[in-house]
């Protein structure tokens, strides 16, 4: 376990002042263009002990887990010791309306996890299966579900692409972001943090329907990362979706077997996710590599479609494994509407 505190060269007993004033002596602004790999990671670790040690609540979940683990260990007589499940933490509602209101989702995130399901790896050589490339030539777009995977009624209806940069407002209500100067050291902290976690860009995708049905809403997000380690560090988590990935599930997810979908993969089912927090989400991730997919059902409580989003993510590994072999995705109903409405102006 890292210790936070040392990284940064602040003791434990360290005021919020002193931490902030260690973290701008240490990590300037600036970076150095010119900065070698070693000294790259030294500074990611520091932002990331920054993101950790900044944030009063996420500062006492760690100072809780650092007392745990310097404790004794016990073993009980006659079965394994079971390690304590790591407690989840809320946060409050976080709009998606600033940059994709467009697409009529409803705006907030409940961070409590209720059900985690799934977490397999499968030992393919996903060197052979999705080779690395360059960041600029990952085309997530190409690797997003199509109307033709989709459940009946369903049809694509948007994508947006983000930057760090342009993911952070999705952490931060709306007040505050009519508010810019108030919480601009929060964002950029939080910028630091993505950075420091491995998100290099996200691909946002939102399908609906006007029927009412099971699923009422269906998201899905690819987000690439700096390697594969940083991937699946973030499949144990949240996948990419825009909430605190520090955060760890409970209870523990379960293990089934997946062996086609991607690398490894896992699940959880939460409250309203990426849509109203009176939704329930069920949620289905699996890494190509060092991208991490995430396909979302927003369903009411109860009607929750496991099976469907299982179905997603397979249908979603093929878009991937198309986008490897440089076959053409076919294109959506609102794709050739569009195209027909632009040739016609």
């Amino acid at each position: 376990m890292n210790d936070w505190y040392e990284v940064l060269g602040v003791p434990p007993s360290a005021s919020a002042e002193e931490i902030s004033a260690a973290f701008t002596r240490l990590v300037p602004l600036e970076r150095d263009p010119n900065e070698s790999e070693d000294a790259a990671e030294e500074r990611r670790l520091r932002e990331y002990a920054y993101g950790v040690l900044h944030d009063p609540d996420s500062r006492a979940r760690y100072d809780a887990e650092r007392t745990a683990a310097s404790a004794p260990e016990r073993q009980p007589v006659g079965a394994a010791a079971q390690s304590p499940a790591p407690t989840p933490k809320g946060s409050g509602g976080i709009p998606l309306g600033p940059l994709v209101g467009a697409f009529g989702i409803l705006a907030a995130i409940c961070a409590v996890v209720a059900v985690a399901f799934v977490f397999v790896s499968n030992d393919d050589d996903d060197g052979a299966r999705y080779p690395n490339r360059e960041d600029e030539d990952y085309d997530l777009e190409a690797m997003r579900l199509r109307d033709a995977d989709m459940p009946a009624g369903f049809l694509w209806t948007n994508s947006v692409e983000f930057t760090n940069e342009e993911w952070v407002p999705l952490f931060f209500s709306q007040e505050e972001l009519d508010d810019p100067e108030s919480v601009e050291p929060e964002m950029l902290s939080k910028q630091r943090q993505l950075e420091a976690e491995g998100r290099v860009r996200n691909l946002l995708s939102v399908y609906q329907s006007e029927d009412l049905g099971r699923t009422l809403g269906i998201f899905a997000i690819s987000t690439l990362y700096a390697d594969d380690e940083h991937a699946a560090e973030s499949l144990t988590l949240y996948c990419g979706l825009p909430v605190d990935e520090r955060r760890t599930l409970e209870p523990p997810p379960r293990q089934i077997v997946l062996p086609n979908v991607g690398d490894e993969s896992a699940g959880f089912i939460a409250p309203g996710v990426m849509s109203s927090p009176l939704y329930r989400e069920t949620t289905f991730c699996f890494r190509t590599g060092r991208i991490v997919h995430a396909i979302s059902l927003a369903s009411l409580p109860g009607v929750e479609d496991i099976g469907l989003a299982v179905r997603l993510a397979e249908d979603m590994e093929n878009r991937v494994q198309a986008f490897y072999n440089g076959e053409e995705p076919p294109e959506d109903a609102n794709e050739q509407e569009q195209e027909e409405d632009d040739g016609g102006g």
